[in-house]
C-alpha cells in the first residue's frame, strides 16, 4: 500500500513540476503567435530579425532587409518585440545606480 502512495505522490510532483509549467509555455506562445500583426517586429526561432508584412494561416512573411522577404512557419516566431514592453536607457542607468 505504501508504495501505491508513493507513487502516486511521485506522479503528482513530476506533474507539478515540469507538465503543467510546459503547458504554460505552450498556450503563451500560441497566443502570442495569434497576436501577431502586420508591421510588427519579430525573431524567429532561428534568429532572423524582421518586420511581418503578411501574414497567412500557416506562414508569416518577414522583410529581414529592405526588399529582401522570407516566408516562415508562423510557428517559428519566438518573440515579438512590439508586445514586449519596452524600456528606455534612461530607466537601465537608473536601475543601475540604485534609484
Amino acid at each position: 500500500m505504501f508504495a501505491l502512495i508513493w507513487t502516486i505522490f511521485i506522479a503528482l510532483v513530476v506533474w507539478l513540476m515540469l507538465v503543467r509549467p510546459q503547458r504554460r509555455r505552450v498556450m503563451a506562445h500560441a497566443a502570442m503567435v495569434r497576436a501577431v500583426e502586420v508591421g510588427h517586429q519579430v525573431i524567429t526561432a532561428g534568429g532572423l530579425h524582421g518586420r511581418v508584412q503578411a501574414l497567412d494561416d500557416d506562414t508569416v512573411s518577414l522583410e529581414i532587409a529592405p526588399g529582401v522577404v522570407v516566408r516562415v512557419d508562423r510557428r517559428a516566431i519566438a518573440r515579438d518585440l512590439d508586445l514586449i514592453p519596452h524600456v528606455s536607457a534612461d530607466d537601465d542607468v537608473a536601475a543601475e545606480d540604485g534609484e
